[in-house]
């Protein structure tokens, strides 16, 4: 059941006025010597009402902030007397006050509300008890964090080896409310910001650079526009578990990160391109974080579930248990008790394999794996192959056997597969473009710092580099002829407010939007080497923009229908765990924006752990101009501002190509944002003007622009229709931010 009143809205000041109006009439009421019977009864209601409403003040509303689980009840049917009458009589009492949250109606958010029912006896002239009870209602809704036009919960400036400081200056022209909980706020010394609507700020708070901008910070009645407000919790930890709890699609990318010791990871990739009709296709991508080692052979077989003793049928393999000369399989154990890997000496292709096991040593990691079945063994070798009479056998590192499948089954008899193997020093890839550790990370290579929120990220993997990277045939490795698709381009139609959840990995997002979405992924994972399986990284749950990504309804400027004209129903909402990031690409202006592009976003957009940022440190500036932004540091990676392979992109070259630079500029046009921005920290849209002072190991940061002009609007269609399940405010001690929505009776009373 819903809870509504008949009387609507309500301001507080109005609900102190209309409290002591009753407190009026009652003392009126109680002091006339001419009540009959019909005035008696409407006295009795008016006081009913009231008590009913003061249960409301005192026990619901400074509980409902604060309320996390199920419906509560605060006050019982016992109830609590409330009042005296002029004999020192109570006027009543208030009971059965409840608290708890009920969706909104055609939402995926929750309002709280709180009942409580006031309570009045009476005897009649004729000598009946009289009760009347009435019950009120108070209903108030979560605020947010898709209120905000633009949010920091620090304004340290973030990204790949950023600056000192970054600060509001003349370009920053933002309406709506801007909040921050950093004790610091810089103003230019080159020109003033301009807020079209509220600044909040938490204490302690002080103001650097050209604190003069405070006295242009005032609205039309010369009031300063700044307040100070409660620290606001960020990241919303709690609001960011219910959101991907509440996802009606997950797409899974962590299905290959086994964390299996010794044995490398792949990642994937997933995309989601938003259709005009309604709905949006999905396609994912297998990809390997460089270095990469060189791919060893992989030879063929068929598997020997059958053959006892140390031999195995030809053109076959065996995992064998040595207590009892069989094959090892156990429904309980699976593969633990094998002992030995026997191999015939012939491939199913009928190739002699010498040459491939005299390549294996103790210590190796032996891989074998299904060709029809999701199935894998995976363990050590403890001894270099031996041959013996036409077959070779391999002895397993007792422990170290990790069977890996979803089918609960062993290999069949018969069943194709192939054998591997990775050894301890292996060469790099060479088919893999800037192979190397200092074009893809900017940490220490000490196998222990791992990628950071403002490191390195990338989106453009060896799947990016295809033809056509949507076509399994044509989009695969070269070494192994392995289609890079994951999961193949699938369309899903709209079926109303959906949240999608990319578990485990990054997300590319474009296109034209129609319904009402939020994406979020998750914070990071972590992942095994693939150049070193004994050394962990961890990937960000980055959501990348490729492209414009805008309403359906919305003007070609990139402008949402504003509530005064008819509003939207549509809305995305973008939740990544690290950052949202403006890709490096053709349709983001990539190379000097020589397609004279802008960028337009329609979203709130929320970076729990990172920040809304541009990709500059892939960029087409020449290193002759500025070595230090166009090419990383490969002595010391984490003094990087340039991963190296901007002019080798947009379009594709071979890393052996000159590459197509734009000299000491990469100016990539404008940002057309109508929505919202949250972020841990303030990410750069755009790196510019020379350093005062070198970057410790490299040269001056001498380029022009790099990145995007902001043009940032607030979407006020926000306000009455937020992303499905985007996250709510709560303060440092726990309260969620809730605002008035409706107070008064119960309909129907």
């Amino acid at each position: 059941m819903k809870y509504r009143h008949s009387n609507g809205a309500v301001a507080p000041l109005s609900m102190i006025f209309a409290f002591v109006s009753m407190l009026l009439t009652v003392a009126y009421l109680g002091n006339s010597s001419t009540i009959n019977y019909q005035e008696r009864y409407r006295f009795a209601e008016v006081t009913a009402q009231y008590i009913a409403e003061a249960g409301l003040n005192r026990e619901a509303a400074d509980y409902l902030p604060y309320l996390s689980g199920a419906d509560t009840t605060l006050v019982g049917d016992m109830g609590v007397d409330f009042g005296e009458d002029n004999s020192g009589n109570s006027l009543g009492r208030y009971k059965n006050v409840i608290c708890g949250t009920q969706y909104v109606e055609s939402s995926t958010r929750k309002e709280f509300y709180g009942l409580s029912t006031g309570e009045v006896s009476y005897e009649s002239p004729n000598g009946n008890d009289v009760i009347v009870e009435r019950t009120a209602s108070l209903i108030m809704s979560p605020t947010g964090f898709e209120e905000f036009m633009y949010f920091t919960n620090d304004e340290n400036p973030f990204g790949p080896n950023a600056g000192a400081y970054v600060s509001f200056g003349n370009s920053d022209v933002l309406e709506g409310r801007v909040h921050t909980n950093s004790p610091t706020v810089t103003f230019s010394e080159y020109g003033c910001p301009d807020f079209l609507g509220r600044l909040s700020v938490t204490e302690p708070i002080s103001y650097e650079g050209d604190s003069s901008c405070m006295d242009d910070m005032v609205d039309e009645d010369g009031e300063s526009i700044i307040d100070t407000v409660s620290s606001i919790i960020y990241p919303p930890d709690n609001s960011a578990n219910i959101l991907r709890a509440n996802a009606k699609r997950t797409f899974t990318a962590d299905d290959m990160i086994t964390f299996t010791p010794f044995l490398q990871d792949t990642l994937i990739m997933t995309e989601l391109e938003f259709e005009e009709s309604g709905g949006y296709y999905a396609t994912q991508w297998w990809y390997l974080m460089p270095p990469v080692l060189a791919a060893p052979p992989e030879i063929d077989f068929m598997y020997d579930a059958v053959t006892p003793g140390q031999q195995v049928e030809d053109f076959s393999v065996q995992l064998m248990d040595a207590d009892t000369w069989e094959e090892a399989w156990n429904d309980v154990t699976e593969y633990d008790d094998a002992d030995f890997l026997i191999v015939d000496d012939t491939d199913i292709d009928g190739n002699n394999i010498g040459t491939f096991m005299t390549q294996i040593n103790a210590g190796d990691e032996m891989i074998l794996e299904s060709h029809i079945n999701n199935k894998k063994a995976v363990f050590v070798a403890s001894s270099d192959p031996f041959n013996f009479f036409n077959r070779w056998i391999i002895a397993l590192e007792p422990g170290t056997m990790n069977y890996l499948t979803d089918t609960g089954e062993g290999f069949f008899h018969e069943e194709e597969l192939y054998l591997t193997y990775v050894g301890e020093e292996g060469a790099l890839n060479t088919e893999v473009p800037f192979n190397a550790f200092e074009f893809f990370h900017n940490h220490p290579d000490d196998g222990q710092s791992m990628c950071s929120a403002d490191g390195f990220h990338h989106f453009d993997y060896r799947y990016w580099l295809c033809d056509d990277r949507y076509d399994s045939q044509d989009c695969v490795e070269e070494a192994t002829d392995k289609s890079y698709v994951y999961s193949s381009r699938t369309f899903y139609p709209y079926t109303g407010p959906e949240v999608v959840y990319i578990q485990g990995g990054p997300v590319m997002v474009r296109g034209i939007v129609k319904g009402q979405y939020t994406v979020v992924t998750d914070d990071s994972v972590e992942y095994r080497r693939h150049d070193d399986a004994t050394i962990i990284d961890q990937i960000w749950g980055n959501i990348w923009i490729t492209g414009d990504i805008v309403y359906e309804d919305s003007y070609s400027s990139g402008a949402v229908i504003e509530p005064e004209d008819g509003g939207t129903n549509n809305v995305l909402g973008l939740v990544a765990g690290g950052n949202i990031i403006l890709a490096n690409t053709r349709e983001n202006g990539a190379r000097n924006n020589y397609q004279g592009a802008n960028v337009n976003v329609n979203a709130a957009v929320m970076a729990l752990h990172g920040a809304f940022i541009s990709h500059y440190w892939q960029n087409s500036v020449q290193s002759t101009f500025c070595p230090t932004c166009a090419i990383p540091n490969n002595s010391q990676p984490w003094f990087s501002l340039g991963d190296g392979r901007g002019g080798h992109r947009n379009p594709v070259l071979p890393e052996s190509s000159n590459g197509n630079y734009t000299n000491n500029i990469d100016y990539r046009g404008a940002i057309n944002l109508w929505g919202s921005i949250v972020q841990q920290e303030r990410g750069y849209m755009k790196r510019n003007a020379p350093c005062s002072n070198p970057i410790p190991g490299g040269d001056c940061y001498t380029s022009e622009d790099i990145g995007y002009d902001k043009n940032y609007n607030y979407d006020y269609n926000l306000i009455d229709r937020p992303p499905p399940y985007y996250p709510d405010q709560s303060t440092v001690d726990g309260a969620i931010v809730l605002r008035l929505k409706s107070y008064g009776l119960v309909v129907g009373e």
